[in-house]
């Protein structure tokens, strides 16, 4: 059985427990549709062709629903309506198209009976709100290179959805905790592993790029990564700043802007979070309806 080395170091799990954890995600994740997947692979060629990724989206109604709904939405404000597929990528382009796939993989693993529930809804709320939050700084940021910023803010906690799934009823003892290392450590203590563990698993799983698995891993402790630093730094500060914000498991006073390490190691301004917040509260709703 191939493993994935996970580098903890406030807890580095054992060779058997790197074992369990793949394990677990092999029988909670939902595989990758092969409509997104065949839609990721085209967006990864730099010459596809608005009509080769139009056909593709075609082929699955549910995306090319979505694709259409969001093309139409506040969010993209266009002055005529969108009518078509083709249309629809052009309006929003290739990286929003890649966007709007994984938002539905993600959607899709929060399941309707796990939405009908605070925890769930709480979590994946949460993780639409720091996909869009972390789009928000990199742009404030004017960031080169930030392209899987709103995917690693999606994934960052899609381990927790995994945890809870598997047991609802012990993940409330988390559920309580009032900060993440105590959450995590807590998580650890439950299942054998911690939700940042999980989601590095599940973004190796999916082929998705390195950057979104180190940020998974990392993001709470964004000082020991050792790739794709600045990203890591960007979903760390969006994460608080949308649990500041309200939009978490954990409460946290909604009074101030983080002020953390990685908010230094970034060189934002409180400004700047505050403009990326607000882009984030006038994407959410649209961007929720439409999943």
């Amino acid at each position: 059985m191939t493993t994935y080395q996970i580098e903890v170091r406030r807890s580095r799990p054992t060779e058997e427990e790197l074992i369990s954890i793949e394990s677990f995600v092999k029988a909670k994740l939902m595989p990758l549709p092969s409509s997104a997947s065949r839609v990721l692979g085209l967006i990864e060629n730099p010459n596809v062709t608005t009509g080769e990724l139009s056909t593709a989206i075609g082929l699955d109604p549910v995306l090319a629903s979505r694709v259409m709904r969001l093309a139409n939405s506040p969010m993209y404000a266009m002055e005529r309506e969108i009518a078509t597929v083709s249309a629809a990528v052009a309006a929003v382009g290739v990286r929003s198209i890649y966007d709007i796939v994984m938002l539905g993989v993600a959607a899709d693993n929060f399941s309707r009976d796990m939405r009908s529930l605070k925890t769930g809804v709480t979590i994946w709320e949460h993780s639409a709100a720091v996909a869009l939050a972390c789009k928000g700084i990199a742009k404030q940021l004017r960031m080169r290179g930030a392209e899987e910023a709103f995917t690693c803010g999606l994934l960052h906690d899609i381990g927790k959805n995994l945890l809870f799934l598997s047991d609802p009823i012990r993940y409330t003892e988390v559920d309580v905790l009032d900060n993440e290392e105590s959450a995590s450590e807590m998580e650890r203590q439950i299942f054998g592993f911690d939700h940042s563990q999980v989601g590095f698993y599940v973004a190796r799983r999916w082929g998705l790029a390195e950057a979104v698995s180190a940020a998974v891993l990392w993001h709470h402790v964004p000082r020991e990564a050792e790739q794709a630093v600045v990203i890591c730094h960007v979903v760390n500060v969006a994460d608080e700043l949308v649990t500041r914000k309200g939009m978490g498991l954990h409460i946290m006073d909604s009074t101030v802007l983080p002020s953390s390490y990685s908010v230094k190691a970034l060189g934002l301004e409180p400004l700047q979070m505050e403009r990326a917040w607000e882009e984030t509260e006038i994407s959410l709703a649209t961007m929720l309806d439409g999943f």
